[in-house]
C-alpha cells in the first residue's frame, strides 16, 4: 500500500489464516473474503494485510511436533480471549486422537478453516471467530465489521452479511461432529 492511501490515524492491521486443503465449496468464498480485504488496503482502511495457511490440526503435546507459528498465534488469541471475556470454542477446538498401532494418544488442536486477527497499533483487538458464551461472533461478522469501519470491530452489533455463509455453517457442522 502507498502512503497515499493511508488513513494517518488509522495502525489497524489485519490477519487472515486460512486452513489448508478447505473443501472446494468453501475455496470461493475465502477467495471473496481476501478480494474484500484486500480493497480495504487498498482504501486505506486497513494498513496491512497479512494472509497465511496453517495445518488442520496443531499437536499441542510436548512430544507432539508442534507448528510454533500456530501454537504461538492461539495462545496469543486465547490470552486475548481470556483478558476479553470471549471463549475461543468451539472454533478452536482439542480432540485427543489415539494411534492403535503406537498405542498412545495425543492432544490436538483443531483451527478454523478461516481465522480474522485485528490489531490496531500492534495490540491485538479482536479475534474471529469468537464466542461470549451466548453468541458466536463470526469471521463473517468481522468482516463486515471492518467494512462499516467500526471503531471496534467485535463490538458492533450487526448481522451476518451472507458472505461467508458457507463457511460459517461448515464450521458450525464441524463442531457439532
Amino acid at each position: 500500500m502507498t502512503e497515499a492511501n493511508a488513513t494517518p490515524s488509522r495502525s489497524r492491521r489485519v490477519e487472515l489464516r486460512v486452513r489448508e486443503r478447505i473443501p472446494a465449496s468453501v475455496a470461493d468464498v475465502v477467495d471473496d473474503v481476501v478480494d474484500r480485504l484486500g480493497r480495504l488496503e487498498a482504501d486505506g482502511e486497513i494498513a496491512e494485510l497479512q494472509v497465511s495457511t496453517w495445518s488442520r490440526r496443531c499437536g499441542t503435546d510436548a512430544v507432539a511436533s508442534v507448528d510454533t507459528s500456530v501454537a504461538a498465534a492461539v495462545a496469543e488469541f486465547r490470552s486475548w480471549a481470556d483478558r476479553n471475556g470471549y471463549t475461543l470454542r468451539p472454533a478452536f477446538d482439542r480432540r485427543d486422537v489415539s494411534s492403535m498401532v503406537a498405542r498412545t494418544s495425543r492432544s490436538e488442536l483443531v483451527v478454523p478453516m478461516i481465522c480474522l486477527a485485528v490489531y490496531e497499533d500492534d495490540d491485538l483487538q479482536c479475534v474471529a471467530p469468537c464466542s461470549d458464551g451466548d453468541d458466536v461472533f463470526t469471521a463473517a461478522d468481522c468482516l463486515a465489521a471492518l467494512e462499516s469501519d467500526a471503531s471496534d470491530p467485535i463490538e458492533v452489533p450487526f448481522e451476518n452479511d451472507g458472505a461467508a455463509d458457507d463457511v460459517d455453517a461448515a464450521e458450525r457442522e464441524r463442531a457439532s461432529a
